[in-house]
């Protein structure tokens, strides 16, 4: 007898002795095959690209975006230009969908949304919340370095490393090589949910902090490797900053 659950975590005890199957995210090509097949209009490849590319190859939003397009029979660059906040476009959301009676295979949530405060309504610890937020102000899909998350949040290496295995295991974040890193959808999750300025501003001057001494070991080394781990997240946090009017921003720009 063999039995098969679909389970969120991915945190299972070893002596359990279960075989895992995890599911990953699309890959670009299983992306383009899926839209190809899902959507009824035939579409340049160029477009389902960018499609696939805008949703970061989350098969529940392309799923969602096929049917939106279908029904409402667009193109996918008139879709996208209307895409705005992903999150809060009404296609990703059930209550667009709930008249229509679309049936799924597993017949989920139908909404990106309410699928992401699934998993985040299990995180009842304050640093574990902190260190999502912090994440979410970083650039998506780029290997965030633990000093970021140590000096923005006070944290020690263990607190981290707990905050980071409860993340991953409610697939909130994703670890490789033991850096985290976030998925564009998720970063946007992230920013919604409320102290997106406060959490930047900590951010932001921590940041300069940590590019600052980058910066010496730069000097001293001649060597550029020092900064390069910061750039992308000194680049979104700035940004996003810069964008709320926080102060910090223009001394983050200057580091």
């Amino acid at each position: 007898m063999r039995l098969l659950i679909t389970s969120r975590r991915s945190d299972w005890s070893r002596e359990l002795g279960l075989h895992q199957l995890p599911l990953e995210l699309f890959s670009e090509k299983e992306s383009l095959d899926f839209l190809e097949s899902a959507l009824e209009s035939s579409e340049k490849e160029e477009d389902r690209r960018a499609l696939a590319d805008k949703l970061g190859y989350l098969p529940l939003a392309l799923g969602l975006a096929a049917h939106y397009i279908n029904i409402n029979t667009l193109s996918i660059a008139a879709y996208i230009k209307d895409l705005n906040e992903i999150l809060y476009h009404e296609s990703m959301g059930a209550e667009w969908f709930k008249d229509l009676d679309i049936k799924t295979p597993t017949e989920h949530e139908l909404s990106l949304f309410a699928t992401f405060l699934l998993s985040w309504g299990e995180v009842k610890d304050k640093t574990q919340q902190d260190v999502f937020r912090v994440a979410g102000c970083c650039a998506p899909n780029t290997p965030i370095p633990v000093e970021i998350f140590a000096e923005t949040l006070e944290l020690d290496e263990k607190q981290i490393n707990k905050a980071l295995y409860r993340l991953n295991a409610l697939g909130l974040l994703s670890i490789s090589d033991d850096l985290p890193t976030i998925h564009p959808l998720l970063a946007e999750f992230a920013r919604s949910l409320g102290k997106e300025n406060e959490m930047l501003k900590k951010l932001t001057h921590n940041l300069a902090v940590l590019a600052r001494h980058a910066n010496d070991q730069v000097d001293q080394t001649g060597s550029l490797q020092w900064f390069v781990p910061f750039r992308s997240h000194v680049l979104s946090a700035g940004l996003k900053a810069e964008k709320g009017n926080v102060r910090e921003a223009a001394n983050l720009f200057g580091n």
